[in-house]
Order: structure tokens, then sequence, then C-alpha cells
């Protein structure tokens, strides 16, 4: 990792002497947080329409679309986490696994960006954009990622939910285009109107 790298890490990674509620807070963002947004989607999903019901839809293949990629980023640059090259202080104890990108940071944004592209309402997008810059933090100041990892994350969250995106709308114009208006189905034979005072 270069020398910027690693110093940005050292500022946002939880040290021993920080007060104990900055990890004990960023271990609830980092494990329990992704589990209340994910069910929160699956309870709103019951006051949803159609339209609404298949953006939910699209949400959740982006993220794991999102979580593949990056799986398959990771074994094809398997760069190390901090503290497999003992940098900084690890909050959370796991396997030295490849850390570039974050997983955790790819999921997060690509719900961010997800959203984003499917409402226009500012409070929803402003709030699934701080969850997800709150997930990224968590995994910094746990001691997990370097910031170019969870930076790399958050760009391959949003390429994968802008490519779910894309496929989606291409499959709408589509659809609108192979579905026969229903109007054409209810047109009248010009030989068998009926003819005003006739009955």
């Amino acid at each position: 990792m270069g020398e910027i790298d690693t110093s940005l890490f050292l500022v946002f990674n939880a040290s021993p002497t920080s007060p104990a509620w900055v990890p004990a807070l960023a271990r609830t963002l980092s494990a329990e947080l992704p589990k209340a947004v994910f069910a929160g989607m699956l309870g709103a999903a019951f006051f949803m329409n159609a339209r609404q019901r298949q953006d939910l839809l699209a949400v959740l293949i982006t993220l794991l679309v999102a979580w593949i990629a990056s799986r398959l980023v990771q074994h094809a640059i398997p760069l190390e986490r901090p503290f497999a090259l003992g940098i900084g202080t690890a909050w959370l104890h796991r396997a030295p696994t490849a850390g570039f990108p974050s997983t955790h940071a790819s999921i997060a944004f690509a719900f961010a960006v997800g959203v984003g592209l499917r409402t226009r309402v500012l409070p929803i997008v402003g709030t699934a954009l701080a969850l997800a810059c709150l997930v990224a933090w968590s995994r910094l100041c746990l001691g997990l990622h370097f910031p170019s990892q969870v930076l790399a994350g958050a760009v391959l969250g949003g390429v994968s939910a802008w490519g779910v995106h894309t496929a989606q709308q291409a499959l709408r114009r589509y659809t609108r285009r192979i579905s026969p208006p229903a109007h054409r189905g209810r047109q009248l034979n010009p030989g068998s109107a009926t003819t005003p005072g006739r009955s």
C-alpha cells in the first residue's frame, strides 16, 4: 500500500486509546446495519405496487451482482488487509483474506446508487448514501481495509448498480415494444357498428 493510503487508514482506524464507543459503534454499523436495511427492504415490499416491487427486486439483484464482482476481483487481485501487514489495530477477528475491494463497501454503495437511480425523493437517496458511507467508515475504523480498498468497493458497487439499472431499463423497453397496446384488442370491426336508432 502507498504511504498516503496508510496515513489515511491510520487516521480513521480506532486505536487502543480511542473511546470504547467508537469501535463498538463501528461493529454495529458493520455487522448489524446491512441486516437491518435488508430486512427493511423485504418488509417494505408488502406496501409497494407492482412497479416498485420490480425496482426492489432489481436492487436486490444489484447487491448480488456487487457481491459476486467483489469476490471475483479479490481472487484476481489478492491484496492484503492492514492487519495482515501489521498496520493499525484490528477490532474484529477474521482470517487474513484478500481485502481489495471491500465487499461491504461494494454492497453498501450498490444499494445507495441502485436506490438513487430509481427514485427522485432526495431524503431517501440521501439516507441511502449516508448509510453506505457509515458502513464504509466502519470498515476503516475496525482496521479491516485500507481507504483504497473501500474506495474500490464503492466504485465497484456503483458500476454494478448502473449495469443492473441499464439492463432493467432495456428489458422494460423491449417488453413495451413486443407487447401490443391494450386498446388494439378492443377495436370494433367497422362492419359491425350498430346504426343509431336501430336496435
